[in-house]
């Protein structure tokens, strides 16, 4: 059984938008978990790394972007996807469901598929464009696979 660190949770925390943005993940070949609430206005996240299970040992450390980089992800909602072989995190762009507006085919509402990897090692964030992608906006449901899901091309 895992038993989680005592600072990951507070009762401030109680309230699920910030549990949303608290994802497990590996790390160097270690549980961890990132939390990542204040990573689309500070540029910041909170990384806990499981040191030794037996005597549920955990480092942890505050992840700050470069000021540089804060504009790629300011004000963006980002949902944690995966980690990759390379100990980069996958982020995607999540539409927040609170909002009730229609979104019409026009030329601002046609935007290029990103995908954002952090890399933990390096602290450093890049936006990834995907082309010869449909319009995000018009369609309701996707996926995204990374090449470290797929053993084999040739079967996709």
């Amino acid at each position: 059984m895992l038993q989680l660190p005592e600072d990951i949770f507070n009762p401030t925390m109680i309230d699920m938008r910030y549990r949303r943005k608290t994802n497990i993940i590996e790390y160097g070949g270690k549980v961890a978990i990132l939390r990542y609430r204040d990573l689309n206005t500070k540029g910041m996240m909170k990384l806990w790394v499981m040191e030794d299970a037996e005597k549920n040992r955990w480092w942890s450390k505050t992840l700050v972007l470069d000021s540089s980089q804060i504009p790629i992800v300011h004000k963006i909602n980002l949902l944690l996807h995966s980690t990759t072989r390379n100990g980069e995190v996958m982020f995607l762009i999540t539409r927040s469901r609170t909002r009730r507006e229609v979104l019409e085919p026009r030329p601002q509402n046609t935007a290029l598929f990103y995908i954002f990897l952090y890399d933990l090692q390096k602290n450093h964030m890049r936006k990834v464009e995907v082309k010869g992608t449909p319009n995000g906006y018009l369609t309701k449901f996707f996926d995204v696979a990374g090449l470290d899901d797929v053993e084999n091309l040739i079967y996709l």
